[in-house]
């Protein structure tokens, strides 16, 4: 897991080709305030989506992991708090990984726990549970985020 600002993506172009597009156009994204809706930045290697949501309570909200895509999550306007576990801290409870690349778990080991403002990000690479969209200030609130989805395969 990596948690930055938007302006510092120039030091994670190193991960590769992906991640670059991926992390330039969450910059752009945010900067230029894009409507929610599906992005394709390179077929299935690279896509965006944007949305808007509210935040709930960590008993709504189950851990997620991914096994073929990095998640590049960022927040546009105002504050989530991202719960985050290492790969061997949860086990899988809800396995849709060769429908959807996606296995939930409603508990694992509690790792680390980051608030995402406006201009922030977090990186989640294959295997690492996250649990995102809860509430970061004691009540629930409106937020516009980016979900870069970067293949790792």
């Amino acid at each position: 897991m990596i948690t930055d600002t938007i302006q510092n993506i120039a030091r994670y172009e190193r991960l590769g080709e992906g991640f670059a597009k991926g992390l330039a156009f969450a910059k752009k994204a945010a900067e230029e305030n894009l409507p929610q809706g599906h992005y394709d930045l390179d077929g299935t290697s690279v896509f965006a989506n944007i949305a808007v949501s509210e935040t709930k309570e960590e008993a709504q909200v189950r851990f997620e992991m991914h096994r073929r895509y990095a998640d590049i999550q960022c927040v546009v306007t105002g504050a989530e708090r991202i719960d985050s576990a290492p790969a061997d801290g949860g086990a899988v409870e809800d396995d849709r990984l060769a429908e959807g690349d996606i296995a939930f778990c409603q508990n694992a080991f509690l790792a680390t726990s980051s608030v995402l403002r406006q201009g922030q990000f977090a990186l989640y690479f294959p295997g690492e549970w996250h649990r995102p969209s809860l509430m970061a200030d004691g009540a629930p609130q409106q937020v516009k985020k980016i979900v870069v989805k970067v293949l790792c395969d």
